[in-house]
């Protein structure tokens, strides 16, 4: 039989045994944590200088193209003060507006031999106010083309006004059309008479675009007759995405 003197010792050195296996566990979870610790800051130095190094090349491409951004701006704004005079997009806005049941729009239905952009609106041509809004709009189209060659990466150029969206390259309704979304929208807030009352041209925040062409910024300029706001002109830049792993 064990004595009493053997039990207490036997007990003590399981309880040795224990503590001493809990140190152990310890101290490979201490040892595993800061080898964790030490890759994590060298990952997140090595990205935060990735990220860094991206948005300084982003800054740079923006200042390299801000000039012609704001010379494109300034020149749409000039030429949709000009009185419209082309009889082919008189012709088409006269023959294809329609209203579009399914997507319940009022579009300018493409015409396939004609390079232009898409036109919604959520309101007929009841006026004569309305109707050579449109056609300025249209008369753009030329100078959008063009801004496109320009600036290749730029996936949207466009003059937006309360009532109808006019947007270049052509994109179908389904996918994306004028709301009153767009008129909550930074670009089209920031370029009203209060909130720009000097008619300057200006960038947004960065935001997703509502086509979904992903994350961009915008530079846009109001644009007046006769002293009255009409609507806006923008450009689009794409930001670059920089997918971080850890």
């Amino acid at each position: 039989m064990m004595s009493l003197s053997t039990k207490i010792i036997s007990k003590i050195n399981g309880v040795y045994i224990k503590v001493k296996n809990n140190k152990f566990i310890l101290a490979v979870s201490i040892t595993w944590f800061l080898i964790f610790i030490i890759e994590f800051t060298a990952n997140f130095k090595l990205h935060s200088d990735l990220i860094l190094k991206s948005l300084a090349q982003n800054i740079s491409i923006l200042d390299d193209k801000n000039d012609r951004y704001t010379d494109f701006l300034d020149y749409a704004s000039a030429y949709f003060n000009k009185s419209a005079s082309s009889n082919l997009y008189k012709s088409l806005l006269a023959n294809n507006f329609k209203y579009n049941r399914e997507n319940n729009i009022y579009e300018l239905v493409q015409d396939k031999s004609i390079d232009t952009g898409a036109l919604t609106s959520i309101k007929k041509l009841n006026n004569t106010k309305d109707h050579n809004e449109i056609l300025n709009a249209l008369e753009l189209t030329p100078l959008f083309i063009q801004a496109k060659k320009l600036f290749p990466k730029s996936p949207w150029i466009y003059y937006s006004s309360e009532n109808f969206i006019y947007i270049y390259p052509y994109v179908n309704s389904k996918e994306f059309k004028f709301s009153e979304e767009i008129l909550k929208t930074e670009f089209h807030q920031n370029n009203l008479p209060q909130n720009n009352p000097n008619k300057t041209v200006i960038w947004t925040n960065p935001y997703f675009d509502l086509a979904g062409q992903g994350m961009m910024i915008t530079k846009s300029k109001p644009i007046y007759v006769d002293n009255q706001f009409h609507g806006t002109s923008k450009i689009f830049y794409f930001i670059e995405r920089v997918v971080i792993t850890i």
